[in-house]
């Protein structure tokens, strides 16, 4: 069993994806805030972080670049409406995001996420 972060300021959001990591036996650890998700990635190890894209303060891009500094084999995925979005695009092309989740999240993608923990 791995942690999961799952990041996302909508609650709703957050919760889905929470149960299925939960589904797939993980322990998730939710974060409204995507600050408080980047200190906790430095804190402990998260076998994946599934995070939203457009966030206040922070958004899931740059919080895939702290993940990847603070700890490089956590899985990296990013959930966004926003799919086609240039950002989006180069983020997955560099590698700071690993895969990427269009909303709303499907359960199916979710668990492939989640698949190799």
């Amino acid at each position: 069993m791995a942690l999961v972060a799952v990041v996302d300021d909508d609650e709703s959001v957050a919760r889905l994806v929470s149960d299925v990591v939960s589904f797939c036996k993980h322990e998730p650890v939710v974060f409204s805030d995507p600050y408080q998700a980047a200190v906790a990635l430095r804190e402990r190890h998260f076998g994946a972080i599934l995070t939203d894209y457009m966030m206040p303060r922070l958004d899931g891009i740059d919080l895939l670049v702290i993940a990847q500094d603070a700890s490089p084999k956590t899985r990296r995925v990013l959930i966004t409406a926003a799919p086609q979005e240039e950002a989006v695009r180069e983020a997955l092309h560099s590698g700071v995001a690993q895969m990427v989740i269009a909303k709303p999240p499907g359960i199916a993608d979710i668990k492939m996420a989640l698949g190799w923990l």
